[in-house]
């Protein structure tokens, strides 16, 4: 049998259970969300993922302790200027949680992240080669606002636009 070594740092140690989206963040949704993978209805949105307890106390005290009170005023609906330090504080907590859904056995994983991405980001919160977080909102139909929303949204693949409106 293969000695299990966790995915962010690399150590053999105790694994932890984390849980790609934080039990405070799915207990705010709507009792009826609910996940589909495959077509398959799969009840709530408890995704977990073996990583060991350094590594997940690590995550919990530098991203999801330090974002819950913005992700929950954002969730909430509440008007917010994000100030550079609060847009790096999501940027890092998002990354956080597809690095951790990449991990998931259920997920289509994504070919270009490596271990080493893995790695990096443990030792030096350095995201991997590539990545973009867009954060935004449109409140209202003003078409202008609207038109300049969407060319600042890349295609994210070849052959593919961004849709006409929000």
């Amino acid at each position: 049998a293969q000695a299990w070594s966790c995915p962010l740092c690399g150590r053999s140690s105790r694994k932890s259970t984390e849980h790609v989206l934080p039990t405070w963040l799915r207990r705010s949704w709507d009792p009826d969300v609910r996940m589909t993978i495959r077509e398959q209805d799969r009840g709530d949105y408890v995704i977990k993922v073996w990583v060991c307890a350094d590594c997940n106390n690590w995550m919990n005290s530098t991203f999801e302790n330090t974002a819950r009170d913005l992700l929950n005023g954002l969730r909430a609906g509440r008007r917010t200027v994000l100030s550079p330090v609060d847009q790096c504080r999501l940027a890092d907590w998002m990354t956080k949680t597809i690095l951790m859904l990449n991990l998931w056995s259920e997920f289509d994983r994504d070919q270009y992240l490596a271990p080493g991405d893995y790695l990096s980001f443990r030792d030096r919160i350095e995201h991997p080669s590539g990545t973009r977080i867009w954060l935004g909102s449109v409140e209202d139909a003003d078409p202008a606002r609207e038109a300049a929303v969407l060319q600042a949204v890349p295609a994210l693949r070849e052959n593919i636009v961004a849709p006409r409106s929000w």
